[in-house]
Formats: C-alpha cells, sequence, structure tokens
C-alpha cells in the first residue's frame, strides 16, 4: 500500500513537473504559442512577454483575465494592450518557426532546426485533404532526410546549412546523385510554393483552390514536365472549401465561424509568409551567388523507378592507374583427338603446336612450307587446356568462377574465338551424354538456387532492359496465357524433332558461398539471340515460325547500357526447362554445310543468362525496382573465321563467310586500339559502332563485368596462317586491362528471429498485472490444508477426555473446511478475473487484428491505385518521348532541308554569276571576230573590185579591137566628121553578136558583204 501511494506520488509530480519544464524551455527558446507569450505559465510566477522593456508580470498588471472553454478574452483598464481575442491555432501550436530563423544570417542558420522546422510546416499540406500531395510531401521529406543522411556523417561539422554547401562545392560533389545541395534546391522550391500559398490566402480574397493554383504558378509550375502539372490540376478539384479548412486550422472547432478568427488566421498566415520567404530569400542568394541554381524539369515528382545496377564510370583511365582495372582472361583450348561430334580421330602426328607450359604454348609450320623452312612462334596466354582436358575440367576452369559472379551480383561474358572447325560450339554446347558450358551452367545455377525460387511470374521483363513486378491477378492472367497455345506449329513434329536419342548427363555441382542468402527469393532468366548478317535476330520468338524474322534493333538505357530491343526474355524454373528452350533456340540458329565442317555456324550466337534476387523481408506490395539486384552472364558463340578457298564456299555463303570475318575483324580492331590508347595514354576512337556484335558488348570492354575468351584451336597442320592470327588475337586480347566493375552492396544484415506473437502475450498480461491495484493471484497458507491435526488427550481405557477430543476434532476439521472453502471461493474469484481479462485481450486482440486486415486492404488498394497511376505515368512518358523523337526528327529533316535550299541557292548565285562573267567574255569575242570578218570582208571586197576594174579595163580593150577592126574592114565615108560605129552598117558576125552580147550583160560587183547567219548564244 505505502509502495503504491509513494508511486502515485511521483506520477504526479513527473505529470505536472514534465509540462511546466517543456513549456519553460519554450519560453527560453522563443518557441511558446501566443497564450504563454501574452499570459505566462498557468499557476506559475514566471513573467510573461518581455516587450520593448516593459515586464508585464501576472501579479503585477492590472489586467483582469477570463478563461473560457474556447477563448481567452484579454481586458486591460490601463490600454496597454488593445482589447483582442486570442485564439489557439495551427500556427499557435507550431513548436518551431521560421520568425526564429529570420533573425540569423545564413551562414548561421542551423540546419537541424531549419529541417524541423520545414517538417512542422509540412503538416500543412495535410489540411489540403488531398492524396493527390502525398507525393509532394514524400518528396519533402526525402529530401529531408538526404539532408540528415548528410548532417549524420559529421555532426559537428555540419551543424549548419552553411557548411554543408560549402563541403560539397569544395568537393565538386552539388551536382552528384543525392547530393545535400539538390536536396535543399528542392526543399527550398516546396517552401517557396507553401509561402506563396500563405501570402495568397492570406489576403482573404481568395478561394483555397485559387490560392494553391496561383502559388504554383509562382513557384513550381516553371519546375515540373506536362505529368506533373496535370496531376497538380487534377488535385485542385478535390481540395476543401474555405470554411472546412479554416476549421482544420483551428484547435477548437468552434473558432472557426468567427470573424476575429478569421481576421487572425490570415493576419498569422501573411506574418509566418513574410519570415518564411526572409530566410527562403537568403538560401536562394546563396544558389544563385554560387551558380547552384538548376532549371531540371521534374515529370513525376522523383518516382521514377531505377534499375539498381551500379554505374561504372567507362572508361576511366584512373581506375587502370590506380590499380583498378583487370586484363582480359585469355584461356586456350586444344581441340581433343576425339571429335565427339562425328568421332572422327585426330592424327596426333602431324599437330603443330607443342605445349611449353601451363601458359605457353610454341606453333610451327609445315615441312612443306614454301620456303623449306620450318617457322614456330611462341604465344601466352592465361591458362592453356591441353586436349585430354575433359568437359567438365574446363567447366570448372573456365566458368565456375563467372557464375559465382553471377550469385554475387556480377556481371560477365564468356567468349569461344577460333578459325572453321576448332571445336568452339562443342566446347559450349556439347554432345547429351557430354555436355559442354551452356548446359552444365544452367545445372549448376539451379543446383545451387532451386530451393529458393521466388514465386513464378512475379517479375516480367519490360523489354527495354528492366523488369515489372506484377500484381496477383496480373500473375494469374499470365499463367493462364502460357498455358493456352498461341501458335498452331505442329507440337508433335516438334516434340519428335527435339527427342533425345539418350540421356543427357547431368552435372551436380552447385556453388555456395555468403552472398547466397537465405533469405532471398531467386529468378531466373534467359534470352537467345543470333547476329547473322550483322543483324540481330531472336531465337526464342516464336513469329519467325509463321513468317520471316524480323531484326531486332540495338538501344541504350537511362545508364548508357546496350541492350537488344524487344527481345524476349523468358524465366525458367529448372534446368531441364531451360535446355528444352536452347535445343529450340538451335534449331532456328543458321548453319550449313562446308568443306571444312558438316554444320557449320554462319552466325554469332548469344546465350544471355540474368539472375534477380530480393530479400524476403521486404513485402510484395511494396516492392518496387529497386529493390531488386540484377547480374548478368553473357555466353557467346562467335562463327569461326574461314577462307573461302579452304572452306570451298559459294553464292550465299560467301556473303555469309565476309560478313563474319568482317565482325571479328572489327572485335580485333576495338581491342587494338583499347590496348594502344592504354600502353600510350591516347584517346584515339573505339570503333564499336563498326559491327553489332561490338556495339552489343561495348559496355563490358569499358568495365561493367569480367571479360574472359576461350580460344579454340585445331592442333593439325592444316592451315597454319589461319591458326597463327588466331594465337596472334588472343595474345592480342590478353594485354588489354579493362576497368574493375565497381563491387555489388553488401547484402543487409540476417535478419533475427521473429517474436512469436506469445511474447506478446506474456508482456501485456505482466503490464496488466502491474496496472491492477488486486494481484492475479493472492497469497494464501497452502500449509493449512496438509497440517497436521492437533494432539489429542484422552484415555480410551478410562474414557477420560474423549468428549474433548472429539470436540476438538471437530473445531479443527470445521476451520480446515471453512478454509477450504474459502480458498475455493478465492480461486474462482480469481479465475473469474483472469477469464474475463482474458476475454476483453481477446476482445482488444480481434479488433486488432480487425484493424489490421483494413489496412492492408486499404494499403492493397493504394497500392493498386499508385500501379495504376504509373501504368499511366509509363503510357504518358511513351507517348511523350515518341512525340519528342518525332518532333526532333521532323527539326533534324527541316534543318537538313533548309541546308539544302541554302546550298541550292548558293549554286544558283554562283551560276548567275560565271554565265554574266561568261555573257561578257562571249560578247567581247562576238565584237573582236565581227570586227575581224568585217576587216577581212573589207578587204576582200577591196580586191574584188580591183579585180573587176581589170575585167572592165579587158572587155574595153576588147572591143577597142574589135572597133578598130571594124574601121579598118569598113569604109568610111569622107565627107562625114561624126564617128559612125562600122558594126551598125554591117551585118555582123556570129562571132562578134557573142562578143557583144556577154558585154552588155556584164554588171557591176556588189560592195555588199555576204550575209552571215546569226548564231544564238545560250544565256
Amino acid at each position: 500500500m505505502i509502495m503504491n501511494t509513494t508511486r502515485l506520488m511521483l506520477d504526479n509530480t513527473y505529470n505536472l513537473f514534465i509540462p511546466i519544464s517543456d513549456n519553460c524551455m519554450k519560453l527560453n527558446n522563443n518557441q511558446c504559442n501566443t497564450f504563454l507569450l501574452y499570459f505566462g505559465l498557468p499557476n506559475s510566477p514566471i513573467t510573461a512577454i518581455n516587450n520593448d522593456d516593459i515586464l508585464i508580470s501576472t501579479s503585477e498588471s492590472e489586467s483582469e483575465v477570463e478563461f473560457d472553454s474556447n477563448k481567452l478574452i484579454v481586458s486591460d483598464t490601463n490600454n496597454n494592450i488593445s482589447n483582442e481575442i486570442v485564439y489557439e491555432t495551427f500556427f499557435s501550436q507550431l513548436l518551431h518557426k521560421f520568425s526564429i530563423l529570420d533573425t540569423l544570417p545564413f551562414e548561421e542558420l542551423q540546419s537541424e532546426l531549419f529541417l524541423e522546422t520545414c517538417e512542422d510546416y509540412l503538416s500543412l499540406v495535410g489540411k489540403f485533404n488531398s492524396p493527390i500531395f502525398a507525393p509532394l510531401k514524400a518528396d519533402v521529406n526525402g529530401n529531408i532526410n538526404k539532408l540528415r543522411r548528410k548532417i549524420n556523417e559529421n555532426v559537428i561539422k555540419f551543424q549548419t546549412l552553411y557548411s554543408i554547401l560549402n563541403d560539397e562545392i569544395q568537393a565538386r560533389t552539388t551536382n552528384a546523385r543525392n547530393s545535400a545541395t539538390d536536396a535543399l534546391l528542392w526543399l527550398k522550391r516546396a517552401f517557396e510554393f507553401l509561402s506563396n500559398f500563405l501570402h495568397e490566402f492570406g489576403i482573404g480574397d481568395k478561394t483555397l483552390a485559387d490560392s494553391v493554383s496561383k502559388a504554383y504558378e509562382q513557384s513550381l509550375r516553371k519546375y515540373h514536365g506536362i505529368l506533373a502539372r496535370s496531376v497538380f490540376s487534377f488535385a485542385l478539384r478535390v481540395v476543401p472549401n474555405n470554411t472546412e479548412f479554416l476549421r482544420s486550422l483551428a484547435i477548437h472547432s468552434n473558432d472557426a465561424s468567427e470573424n476575429l478568427f478569421k481576421q487572425q488566421i490570415f493576419k498569422e498566415m501573411l506574418d509566418h509568409s513574410s519570415s518564411m520567404s526572409s530566410v527562403l530569400q537568403k538560401i536562394t542568394l546563396f544558389y544563385s551567388n554560387h551558380g547552384l541554381e538548376s532549371t531540371t524539369i521534374y515529370f513525376d515528382f522523383k518516382m521514377t523507378l531505377r534499375t539498381p545496377m551500379k554505374r561504372i564510370q567507362f572508361g576511366s583511365r584512373d581506375l587502370l592507374a590506380n590499380g583498378g582495372g583487370c586484363p582480359v582472361e585469355v584461356f586456350c583450348r586444344l581441340r581433343p583427338p576425339k571429335d565427339n561430334n562425328n568421332d572422327q580421330e585426330i592424327d596426333n602426328s602431324s599437330s603443330s603446336v607443342k605445349i611449353s607450359s601451363s601458359t605457353e604454348l610454341t606453333l610451327y609450320s609445315s615441312e612443306n612450307a614454301k620456303n623449306g623452312q620450318i617457322r614456330e612462334s611462341h604465344y601466352e596466354f592465361t591458362h592453356i587446356l591441353t586436349d585430354d582436358v575433359s568437359q567438365s575440367a574446363a567447366f570448372k576452369e573456365l566458368a565456375i568462377p563467372l557464375l559465382d559472379d553471377l550469385i554475387q551480383g556480377k556481371n560477365s561474358v564468356l567468349f569461344t574465338y577460333g578459325i572453321t572447325g576448332s571445336g568452339k560450339t562443342y566446347t559450349m554446347m556439347g554432345p547429351l551424354n557430354n555436355p559442354g558450358l551452356i548446359p552444365r551452367s544452367f545445372d549448376v545455377i539451379f543446383n545451387s538456387i532451386g530451393s529458393y525460387l521466388g514465386k513464378k511470374n512475379l517479375l516480367r521483363s519490360d523489354r527495354q532492359n528492366g523488369y515489372e513486378i506484377q500484381s496477383e491477378a496480373e500473375i494469374l492472367l499470365e499463367r493462364q496465357r502460357k498455358e493456352i497455345p498461341i501458335t498452331k506449329t505442329n507440337n508433335n513434329q516438334r516434340a519428335k524433332a527435339s527427342e533425345p536419342t539418350n540421356i543427357r548427363t547431368l552435372d551436380m555441382t552447385s556453388i555456395w558461398n555468403a552472398q547466397l542468402n537465405e533469405n532471398c527469393s531467386y529468378f531466373v532468366f534467359v534470352t537467345f539471340v543470333e547476329i547473322y548478317n550483322n543483324y540481330i535476330y531472336d531465337l526464342f520468338d516464336d513469329d519467325i515460325l509463321n513468317k520471316a524474322p524480323q531484326s531486332k534493333q540495338l538501344r541504350e538505357d537511362n545508364r548508357g547500357r546496350p541492350y537488344i530491343r524487344d527481345v524476349k526474355e523468358i524465366e525458367v524454373r529448372s534446368s531441364e526447362e531451360a535446355i528444352e528452350l536452347l535445343n529450340m533456340g538451335l534449331k532456328r540458329r543458321r548453319i550449313a554445310h562446308t568443306q571444312l565442317n558438316t554444320e557449320s555456324s554462319r552466325s554469332h550466337s548469344v546465350l544471355s543468362m540474368r539472375l534477380i534476387q530480393f530479400h524476403n523481408d521486404i513485402p510484395l506490395t511494396s516492392l518496387t525496382k529497386d529493390d531488386l539486384t540484377i547480374s548478368t552472364i553473357h555466353l557467346v558463340d562467335l562463327a569461326g573465321s574461314e577462307r573461302v578457298n579452304r572452306a570451298k564456299t559459294v553464292g550465299e555463303r560467301v556473303k555469309e563467310a565476309s560478313n563474319i570475318n568482317s565482325s571479328l575483324m572489327v572485335l580485333r580492331q576495338c581491342f587494338e586500339v583499347l590496348r594502344e590508347n592504354q600502353a600510350q595514354g591516347t584517346s584515339k576512337m573505339v570503333p564499336y559502332r563498326e559491327s553489332k556484335l561490338t556495339s552489343f558488348f561495348k559496355s563490358y570492354f569499358d568495365g561493367e563485368g569480367r571479360i574472359r575468351m576461350i580460344l579454340c584451336v585445331n592442333p593439325t597442320a592444316d592451315g597454319y596462317e589461319e591458326i597463327q592470327h588466331a594465337l596472334k588475337f588472343g595474345e592480342l586480347t590478353k594485354d588489354v586491362m579493362v576497368p574493375r566493375a565497381l563491387p555489388p552492396p553488401p547484402p543487409p544484415p540476417p535478419i533475427p528471429p521473429k517474436v512469436t506473437r506469445g511474447h506478446g502475450v506474456l508482456r501485456e498480461v505482466d503490464n496488466q498485472q502491474q496496472q491492477q491495484s488486486v494481484p492475479f493471484f493472492t497469497e494464501f497458507n497452502a500449509q493449512a490444508l496438509i497440517a497436521p491435526f492437533p494432539p489429542l488427550e484422552y484415555s480410551l481405557l478410562d474414557g477420560v477426555g474423549v468428549d474433548e477430543a472429539i470436540l476438538s476434532l471437530e473445531e479443527h476439521l470445521r476451520r480446515r473446511i471453512d478454509e477450504r472453502h474459502r480458498l475455493n471461493m478465492l480461486i474462482h474469484e480469481q479465475h473469474d478475473y483472469l477469464h474475463k481479462f482474458t476475454l476483453e485481450f481477446a476482445s482488444d486482440y480481434d479488433s486488432t487484428i480487425s484493424d489490421h486486415d483494413e489496412l492492408m486492404k486499404e494499403n492493397e488498394q493504394q497500392s493498386k491505385t499508385i500501379r495504376h497511376l504509373q501504368t499511366r505515368i509509363k503510357l504518358l512518358e511513351k507517348s511523350q518521348n515518341d512525340f519528342y523523337k518525332t518532333t526532333n526528327q521532323m527539326e533534324r529533316e527541316n534543318k537538313t532541308l533548309k541546308s539544302k535550299i541554302e546550298d541550292r541557292n548558293n549554286e544558283i548565285k554562283s551560276l548567275k554569276v560565271e554565265r554574266r562573267k561568261d555573257k561578257i567574255d562571249f560578247e567581247n569575242k562576238l565584237k573582236i571576230k565581227i570586227n575581224e570578218l568585217e576587216q577581212q570582208y573589207f578587204n576582200e571586197l577591196k580586191t574584188k573590185e580591183i579585180q573587176m576594174r581589170e575585167l572592165e579595163r579587158q572587155h574595153d580593150d576588147k572591143l577597142n579591137i574589135i572597133r578598130s577592126m571594124a574601121a579598118t574592114n569598113t569604109n568610111t565615108p569622107t565627107n562625114e566628121n561624126v564617128y559612125q560605129n562600122p558594126l551598125s552598117a554591117r551585118k555582123r558576125c556570129p562571132s562578134e553578136e557573142r562578143i557583144l552580147q556577154e558585154a552588155s550583160t556584164q554588171s557591176p560587183v556588189s560592195r555588199q558583204a555576204p550575209a552571215v547567219p546569226p548564231k544564238r548564244f545560250r544565256m
């Protein structure tokens, strides 16, 4: 009783002391509410607010205070404080306020106090009563957590926001992912929205929706994309009205209907908006002075899911310089003396290869060389597998380390390289009774993780280098879709074709290491593609059974990693299922008969196996892509290089061989440039894009994973030059260093055994027992029931004392019966109490379970809503990306057309100038030519005139002769003085008549130049 009284006194003292102490601390830190500022602590001699050095005490003041249940009325006879009604509001109950931070310069802003203030004000967003604002709250809380993580790195150093930003500025990590600078930037922008809202709503002339809309336009809208803006516009439709919002800000809901309350709340909003804006302006000024303000557009409130694979600094020389690189591992395997594919014996006597050590070999030329001399060359590799090494031993040497990396979350790629007929496909596939690397890899993986496989169809490939988490309904639909046959292929023929002739040999090896966590679920996905004539084809695509195969395109994801778009990834649950898919793909692979190999591969085949894992402690409803750890191993069977004259290929086979040799040559060039860059410190461009093969594995050459190459060699003397070429390529590849990939994140610590429900029940019972005034089991004297009878003093001989003994015995028995009855009553009471307590506890437990189920249902419904929104977001993002791609394509085409038009205009201008020059030159030449012709014609005309004159003179001479002849032959009258033509007096002879006729018909030659036909000139 004394203990209970003492404990009660201590409880009362504690309950009275703690609130008073808390309020004292609030007054000391200037974090008190309006009631405490004006009137001090209730029942306490602590003085009230110190305003302008005038101390107002609760004992000395002449004011009269009247208390009401909802409000506090203050009246002052001296009018020191005007009559005012002070209400308890959301703002008056804030523990941390921006008005405190407003008095400090930015260099002295306490980081933890700033974050606590932001958290207090953030609860105002919950008053909007809209789940659409949940992403905004989550984004703000995420940025607060980022800043807190930065503070926890060094609590003493990062006491102020200035110290945090200055540290990242000096370290040049302001633009790094999840940096504190970026977190504070987005935190500032969110509270700029809140400050603008308080100002707009505090004016009192707008509705809540209008205030939120205008605040969003002034702050966050310019940083958001189309999707985020549409979400905010939708949120404005569901915000409450002004009355409901004001009621949510009142501590006592009845105050919201009074006008004085509205005036007070509006005034408080304006005051808090002013102080908040002042603090944010200090941060903005610092960001502007240091160039930290970013204009990045956010499309989805930072809700974009990312794949968990680690970002590698591709091509980093620092990794190689600091010893962080690792060489490409090249293993040389000699073809076994017996080819298990066709059981043909190989003549070892004609072998051109001699093993010097486990890492060196010597290649000899044939005895019938052109110059008659035997040449020898030495080559060194990581390890040499002789012709007597079995498939099992080769698998343990070559593939087991890569599979161990796969389970640890690391990536790798394994190539087989060699000339046609060197045993590459045999090493990769092998026969059923002696399988190769790929079948054994499936066996070992499922031997190791078979008992930890996750739920089937839980994950689904999005065909864009990522995976989606499916709901229960989606899992059921996926299962039904797979059970219904889609293609109309003759399954009997396929089964008959794939039926093995003998039983496959299984590899029972398993891998165990520290990374194989029993608390993890594992999933295996496989893809199988071939690169044929520099085109990629999916060997798992069912459409190739009904129509011509369609090539796939190489793309890059958001981290720059190449992937094959729309490739079919299939989840496998056992090695038998994987081998069945492998055989189906092999039947679709292109092979042909050549002189060197009856089944020569005409394409490069790439089988990719992805291992996905996540921890079982994460509920499936909250599982995201960030919780997945993805690792990949690529097993690549390269087609063999061959010479046309040796393989005797014709027609289409010549084209195939040309493409194979071309892609292998590009692979060699890539390794040569990489080695040259590393040896000489140059930065030559590596020709990855020259081939689909090198483009696909570009990220591995830059350090995303481990690279191994198996150089298969046929140790026969035939084809010495080709073997030498392959060995040189292998030795070249061995010298190439690739950056070492960053290790995967360490696994979370093992989960301790879960506390059973019984322990919680026992603790609840103990607590209830301590709180009850009556204990469960009252102490009683158990010895009273088994105590011996009192000694009886009587004598049987004389009967003395028998009656007294009987009475004493009866009394003793009566007392024992009474004691037993009392104990029975006590037991029944305690049993009833325990039964009642058990029923109450069971009822509370049932209600708790019911509440839990309701919360789980609500959580599941919200998860479905979130997934639906995420699906819509993806669709909108896809359509937006398509629109951007179309727009960019049209812009590029527009630029190209404008450039062509400009080039054509320039050509037209230049042609016009040239034609103008040609015209002037032609006109000058024409004038010169005309002058020349005129001079020539004038000279010719002058010559003709001279000739005509000469003819006329000759003609006159002839006439004179004729006249003289006529004069001599006729008699002239003597008595006449006038001359008479003798011809007129006599009859002329025919000759004279002809001469006269010719003379009379002669006419002078015209001086006009002959007409020259005009020439037409093309302008």
